[in-house]
């Protein structure tokens, strides 16, 4: 089976996470089931995404658990995101990535198309993006 997982670089935007949790939470149980999702904190000082800001993941009795890790860079290095996506490739378990912003929502939608399509893996050869779709109609 394959598996995928959502790496979602982080600074300083708590109202998107807690938005991101929410939809993450909204994907049927057979996508959240075979799903990784990695945050990583690009060395936020005002609002780093911390355990307490993932209360709808924790918070909630869920069957199954979101797959969820969360790591945290240090220092503050301006325009640090791809040593995030990197740290995030790195921590990965997933057959696939799938690397994306923390204001771009990965509806379940898109994630059951991942899943779907057909490709030969041939290492650092598969790429597939998504058409981009604004976010009014997809906000809370």
């Amino acid at each position: 089976m394959r598996k995928i997982t959502l790496i979602v670089p982080y600074y300083e935007n708590p109202e998107m996470f807690r938005i991101q949790q929410e939809k993450w939470l909204k994907w049927p149980s057979c996508l959240r089931e075979k799903t990784e999702i990695i945050v990583v904190d690009d060395g936020s000082s005002r609002s780093p995404a911390q355990f307490e800001l993932c209360y709808e993941i924790i918070s909630q009795n869920i069957e199954p658990v979101l797959n969820f890790k969360l790591f945290r860079v240090k220092e503050d290095i301006p325009w640090n995101w791809i040593a995030c996506r990197n740290i995030g490739a790195h921590e990965a378990s997933g057959d696939y990535l799938m690397m994306t912003d923390m204001d771009h929502i990965v509806t379940s939608d898109l994630l059951e198309y991942l899943y779907k399509i057909k490709t030969e893996y041939h290492p650092k050869q598969v790429f597939y993006v998504p058409v981009r779709v604004d976010g009014p109609d997809n906000m809370p």
